[in-house]
């Protein structure tokens, strides 16, 4: 019996280390963000720590960062803008309908000039709407509406 005791303290010391890796693997992943939709919080190919389960136990809240899953299956990392119920301001262009993207100078000179046209977007039940930190190059719920809640994959803790 006292012979066993040292090897089953070996094989705790060493199982333990990996249980622990399990675990952790389990709960977070390691993520690259691709691109620049979301300078300058995150550069192209910087590294992100996503919790897995972290929506699994609270709500989702505007300004989290999230990945989720697109359309086109492609994995999207975004700031959370407003949840459901929420109220999005969207302008339009009078003449050709086309958005008007709030971060360029030339809102104010359309609102000046009657040339815009408000059309606020409410934001459905189970749904979010996502926003690039870097509005000119980003590709996000301007172009493709909200986003199921159930599409999202993580919260990025980083």
């Amino acid at each position: 019996m006292r012979i066993l005791r040292p090897v089953y303290r070996t094989l705790l010391r060493l199982s333990l280390p990996m249980m622990a890796l399990v675990l952790v693997n389990n709960m977070f992943k390691i993520c690259v963000v691709m691109g620049s939709s979301m300078e300058p919080t995150y550069r192209d190919r910087q590294l992100v720590v996503v919790d897995r389960h972290y929506y699994q136990k609270r709500p989702v809240r505007a300004g989290d960062v999230v990945i989720f899953r697109s359309n086109d299956n492609v994995f999207c990392v975004k700031r959370v803008y407003a949840v459901s119920g929420e109220v999005v301001p969207c302008y339009y262009h009078k003449v050709d309908g086309s958005r008007i993207d709030t971060e360029t100078l030339t809102l104010s000179r359309l609102l000046r000039s009657q040339m815009a046209v408000r059309r606020d977007i409410l934001v459905p039940p189970g749904y979010v709407y996502v926003l690039g930190d870097n509005p000119l190059t980003s590709e996000d719920s301007r172009d493709f509406g909200p986003i199921p809640i159930d599409s999202i994959w993580g919260k990025v803790m980083n």
